[in-house]
């Protein structure tokens, strides 16, 4: 399947690659779809609204699951979901700088608390384990 261009970047105007692209209706379909190109280890990219500046939504291969047909989930239900596989995407470091970053700019842990970074790697960066950006 050719995979349309506004799935291949975002704001950054950064652009990428992928093989194929997913578009589930709901959280189980998503996890569903997730659970399975893990065990196959099939890299995946999230796509959103393309309204990133970063280049984090932009395919490096594999596939894209996009978002815009689960338009009933909010974007916390939605951060729930890839919670689960944020580690496998981006890698043990991976999610230890985003928990720098979400220490530094929330130091308190009140914004969206256990979303996102897992409580391990949060408390490791809380109690000085890890440190701060």
């Amino acid at each position: 399947m050719t995979v349309p261009e506004k799935y291949l970047r975002d704001a950054s105007n950064l652009s990428g690659t992928a093989e194929n692209i997913y578009f589930p209706k709901d959280a189980s379909e998503a996890s569903h779809l997730l659970k399975e190109f893990q065990n196959n280890q099939v890299p995946v990219t999230i796509a959103g609204a393309g309204t990133g500046l970063t280049g984090a939504g932009v395919p490096k291969g594999g596939i894209v699951i996009s978002t815009e047909s689960m338009n009933r989930l909010s974007e916390v239900e939605i951060g729930k979901i890839k919670t689960a596989y944020l580690e496998w995407m981006y890698g043990r470091e991976g999610v230890r700088q985003m928990a720098r970053v979400k220490k530094a700019l929330d130091p308190s842990g009140i914004l969206n608390p256990g979303n996102m970074i897992s409580l391990g790697i949060w408390n490791e960066v809380s109690q000085g384990e890890i440190s701060p950006c």
